[in-house]
């Protein structure tokens, strides 16, 4: 987690523009998350806010994920959305409502593919927006394709292309180093 915030830094200044921007932040929220859960809250997120800053017009939305058989439903998907908005304090009020007990997720794969699938999906993109889902978790995706919906890394892959939006993953692996994928 140490060297989180310089891997979120150099994916907001990867941007082209500073004028029109909209970023989903896709975050795990399952167990094994709850000892980062404060420092994205107090760290990691204030630190992109404030690069956000020389941007003209930003707008973030929340996407928390869990794994099936977890709380979170929505469509028939184990995530929980969080509006855009441009408002600094909304998006605060939006990250103090996660929750995490400790025993959410269960096996170690969890619902990505679903996260960065709902993020592009049911988020109101505007199009002249430079668009960028961020996923933050430390697990990675089920090998196979589950659920009613069997969302598929093709299926991700496909759906951000047509939509013009750029994914990035920064994954926290349990031994707390940071890597980043793409």
């Amino acid at each position: 987690p140490e060297t989180l915030p310089d891997d979120l830094g150099k994916i907001i200044q990867s941007f082209k523009t500073r004028s029109v921007v909209d970023i989903v932040l896709a975050i795990d929220t399952t167990g094994s998350m709850r000892d980062d859960l404060d420092s994205l809250r107090n760290e990691w997120i204030p630190r992109v806010l404030e690069q956000l800053e020389e941007f003209n017009d930003v707008r973030i939305g929340l996407l928390c994920y869990r794994d099936y058989f977890d709380n979170y439903k929505f469509e028939n998907l184990p995530v929980k959305i969080f509006d855009f908005t441009s408002s600094e304090a909304q998006l605060k009020e939006y990250l103090d409502t996660i929750k995490i007990r400790g025993n959410e997720g269960g096996d170690i794969p969890e619902a990505v593919y679903e996260a960065l699938y709902a993020s592009l999906y049911y988020y109101d993109w505007r199009d002249e927006a430079e668009k960028k889902v961020i996923l933050i978790g430390d697990a990675g995706p089920h090998k196979r394709p589950r659920g009613k919906r069997k969302i598929s890394q093709d299926m991700v892959i496909e759906l951000a292309n047509e939509k013009n939006i750029s994914l990035d993953c920064v994954i926290v692996p349990d031994d707390k180093s940071t890597t980043r994928g793409r």
